[in-house]
């Protein structure tokens, strides 16, 4: 069983996060320092929950929660700081006592549980979360010094790997099954009873969330201009127990595009998640990209996501729901040499995702963006062959600018597709979420 310690868990977020965890079968250090809330609320989320009273503010508080979680456990695979304060007054009404309260329970607390975890995480491979706000990066009126703590929050970011694994998810202690666990699958399927149309689903990132979908109780439509790779795609799920249909289709054909959505509602009575995943590489400058290949690459990620869009929303107004996530990429954002085409293609999913967002939220459809990073899919590996003098060299190019030093796995985008498809992303909405293992981050 893993083992995570929750801070601020009395009530609020916290409390929701503690109780998440709890419900996924991990054993749970809830941390906060009002006694009273937070026993009740350990008492309300049952499972495996232990409490400490104290003061995140406290080195010495931190240092005893890893003590307990390493003591009760046998050690600690995850840490969420969300402990935080509010302070909604101007500069000059501010007082040096007040300011000096704000930065030592948002910013300081979490240094403190950072290296008190590190010691735990460092020998278990792990996970340290810290819950920011977007007022870190957007100003609240009246609330200076507060956006001022979650903008430190946001760039307090690990500057090196955790030691053997850096930035790669949970996974299970020394003496467990050793296989890396992405996710943890809840007793009642995450997204149990839905339809779930995935794009691109013959190999990598597709099949990857087709096979993950299905695990967590997902009717998966494999689609892909690949008909053997779907067909693949279906054989897999089904070995493992789960439901899935294959059907081919190309993406840049809007008779295809609407023949999936259409048949798709037709035959299963609603489509709930759509997963825009097909795309295909650009390699070249601006000025080396050919017409046609400039082109194509628009044609399959952004035309093809449009259309596919265009047949599928209507069936999502009808049933006033839904969630469609929208393959883009970290490049979409940050600059790489040889990826004209490419980084326009994805540049403009970004912008699609937040302009569908506003269109179709009074319709109860949630519209976000994935924004991976360098992925070991057959897709990278054409892209190493174009892009470099050898396939070692092209790796060793990435390493440089990541901060974990391996490539991610069709997996670890799995789960974010996840994530954003089930309801636990009700709130998020017209978001971009990176997959990149730290690539923004810096070194």
């Amino acid at each position: 069983m893993s083992s995570v310690i929750v801070t601020g868990a009395a009530k609020g977020i916290g409390a929701g996060i503690a109780e998440a965890f709890a419900r996924a079968g991990w054993s749970v250090v809830a941390v906060d320092r009002d006694k009273a809330p937070l026993e009740q609320t350990a008492a309300r989320i049952g499972g495996t929950v232990v409490t400490l009273a104290g003061d995140v503010a406290d080195r010495a508080t931190n240092d005893a929660a890893v003590k307990l979680a390493v003591d009760r456990f046998g050690g600690l695979d995850a840490a969420v700081g969300n402990a935080g304060v509010t302070l909604a007054k101007l500069i000059d009404d501010s007082t040096p006592q007040e300011f000096d309260r704000l930065f030592s329970i948002n910013v300081k607390a979490l240094m403190y549980l950072a290296q008190a975890a590190h010691k735990a995480l460092g020998k278990t491979k792990g996970s340290l979360t810290v819950i920011a706000s977007k007022t870190g990066l957007v100003a609240q009126r009246d609330s200076p010094l507060y956006c001022a703590t979650k903008g430190a929050a946001i760039q307090d970011r690990v500057g090196r790997p955790v030691p053997g694994d850096a930035g790669r998810g949970l996974h299970h202690r020394c003496g467990a099954s050793g296989r890396r666990r992405v996710h943890r699958r809840m007793s009642k399927g995450r997204l149990d009873d839905r339809v779930c149309v995935i794009t691109g689903a013959g190999s990598g990132i597709g099949r990857a969330s087709a096979l993950l979908f299905a695990r967590e109780g997902a009717c998966v439509v494999v689609a892909d201009v690949d008909r053997a790779g779907a067909e693949e795609t279906v054989k897999l799920v089904h070995a493992d127990g789960g439901k899935a249909n294959a059907f081919s289709a190309d993406v840049v054909d809007p008779d295809d595009a609407r023949r999936l959505a259409d048949e798709t509602a037709r035959t299963e009575g609603r489509i709930d998640v759509l997963f825009n995943n097909a795309g295909i590489a650009g390699v070249g400058t601006l000025h080396e990209t050919s017409t046609e290949l400039w082109d194509k690459v628009m044609a399959v990620n952004v035309r093809g996501v449009f259309l596919v869009s265009k047949f599928v929303v209507p069936h999502m107004i009808e049933k006033k729901r839904g969630s469609i996530i929208n393959m883009s990429s970290t490049i979409a954002e940050i600059g790489l040499a040889q990826r004209a085409s490419y980084a326009a293609s994805k540049g403009a999913i970004l912008a699609l995702t937040r302009a569908m967002q506003v269109d179709y939220a009074p319709f109860g459809i949630r519209v976000n963006a994935l924004l991976p990073g360098t992925i070991a899919t057959p897709f990278v590996e054409k892209y190493l062959r174009e892009s470099y003098p050898s396939r070692e060299e092209g790796l060793k190019a990435i390493r440089k600018r990541q901060l974990t030093s391996e490539l991610g796995k069709p997996e670890d985008v799995a789960s974010a597709a996840l994530f954003l498809a089930s309801d636990e992303s009700s709130f998020v909405m017209g978001s971009g979420l990176f997959v990149d293992g730290g690539v923004r981050g810096g070194k």
